[in-house]
């Protein structure tokens, strides 16, 4: 096999795949070579990051010097079948003792009550988000590849982002065209678990354990923070923090647990909508590992 080197990485995935090579001789065009080849990328290389801090056109969100190719390529690849990132997103290092593949940044609101109250969302994305997975929908286990492991990642946490894009009526700070609207949140939030106290005191979500409490008072703080755990089983398809707890090292979602009605269950949903995916997405994955 013949490898040939490019000095410089494609702007985009789509640069790479099915090519042609043509040789040419000067003063013999008679004598032109035309060969098939296919233009890979090496999944684990940091010539496209590295190479983008190079520029100054800003091509490429979401890349840091040092991030790998294959999270630089295949966020474009989530952007191309729909399911692309709604948050910013950034490469780190794979924490100590877990598996974790992805997970959202969502520190506490910023209440204002001068002004607009302000949220940063963060998608992280780390290195076993690069790796062969199993993912599960109401159907049963999937196997992933690298790039479907990660773009599963992207969405699932995308189902939280678009969680707190809900109405109010649904337990989210989503405005009419489905933009976050904080503007009242201190208002509407006065135990701060970002969750709007409106919904909170619906019969549905006390159904489901959801409190408001007043500061100082009944455990506050306990309360609260069974409250945001709450709120993210509930995101993950779950009714219950026990449900969840239950099959934390198994589905860690709830594959059925989507319903449209109530808003529960989006990263189940994103999911279901990426396995729909796979073909596509591996059809677009021009990684390959390089050998020692």
């Amino acid at each position: 096999m013949q490898t040939i080197r490019y000095p410089e990485m494609p702007d985009h995935n789509d640069g790479f795949g099915p090519n042609t090579l043509k040789l040419r001789f000067k003063n013999r065009p008679e004598w032109a070579v035309v060969h098939p080849l296919e233009l890979r990328f090496n999944r684990d290389g940091k010539g496209a990051a590295d190479q983008y801090h190079a520029r100054t056109d800003g091509c490429w969100p979401n890349v840091e010097e040092g991030n790998p190719n294959w999270y630089v390529y295949w966020q474009q690849v989530a952007g191309q079948v729909g399911l692309g990132p709604l948050v910013a997103m950034e490469h780190a290092p794979q924490p100590d003792d877990n598996e974790k593949v992805g997970a959202i940044y969502l520190p506490d609101m910023l209440y204002n009550p001068n002004g607009a109250s302000t949220i940063t969302e963060k998608i992280v994305i780390y290195p076993k988000a690069s790796q062969a997975s199993t993912v599960y929908t109401e159907s049963g286990p999937n196997s992933a590849d690298g790039i479907q492991t990660f773009v599963t990642a992207i969405q699932h946490e995308n189902g939280h982002a678009q969680s707190m894009r809900l109405p109010l009526p649904k337990g989210g700070w989503g405005d009419p065209t489905g933009e976050l609207d904080f503007s009242n949140a201190w208002q509407e939030d006065t135990d701060w678990d970002r969750v709007p106290d409106s919904w909170e005191n619906t019969a549905y979500a006390k159904t489901l354990g959801f409190e408001v409490i007043v500061e100082g008072e009944n455990d506050w703080e306990t309360q609260r923070a069974h409250d945001v755990n709450l709120r993210e089983a509930w995101e993950h398809g779950w009714e219950s923090l026990d449900e969840a707890e239950e099959n934390k090292d198994t589905t860690y979602i709830n594959p059925a647990g989507y319903d449209p009605e109530t808003g529960k269950g989006q990263c189940p949903r994103n999911e279901a909508l990426t396995v729909e995916r796979f073909q596509d997405i591996d059809s677009r994955d021009w990684s390959y590992q390089a050998t020692q």
